[in-house]
């Protein structure tokens, strides 16, 4: 009694895989990223989240061709990438309030460690300093996104 045979066993994982579609990758420092946005403000202010998960992308996707990130978790890649943006676009949206609802969300979420996203964070600003994408290329990308919505 208990016992499961292989064909059990197959049968169960086939099942399990046709209920989630066969959707079983990790998630992607993209889906961290929006994941955190929604859970942290967008309902506050969805103009300012969109613009914020627009360009934090823009920068994950430079995370994503640096050898140096590449053992670096998804989820601190979207949280470093998040406060670059915020920083990068804060004087083209108010990003105060959103700056202090992520902060005190990503301090409920027990898997986030501040010590790895400062290292991240900091990791991410040199390359993107090297690649010339600074706070300056940041606070335009967010301004013209945020003509476009008008």
């Amino acid at each position: 009694g208990g016992r499961y045979s292989e064909e059990d066993i197959a049968s169960g994982e086939g099942k399990l895989l046709s209920a989630l579609s066969w959707c079983v990758y990790p998630p992607t420092s993209q889906a961290f990223a929006r994941y955190f946005l929604h859970f942290s403000s967008s309902s506050t202010c969805p103009d300012q989240c969109d613009i914020l998960l627009r360009v934090s992308h823009s920068i994950i996707e430079i995370a994503a061709f640096q050898a140096e990130l590449i053992v670096e978790k998804a989820s601190d890649i979207a949280c470093a990438s998040i406060l670059i943006a915020i920083d990068g676009i804060s004087s083209t949206i108010s990003s105060d309030q959103i700056r202090e609802l992520f902060a005190d969300r990503l301090e409920s979420i027990q898997f986030i460690i501040p010590e790895r996203i400062t290292l991240v964070r900091n990791r991410l600003e040199s390359i993107m300093d090297r690649g010339c994408l600074g706070i300056n290329t940041l606070h335009s990308m967010a301004q013209s996104m945020r003509l476009a919505q008008r």
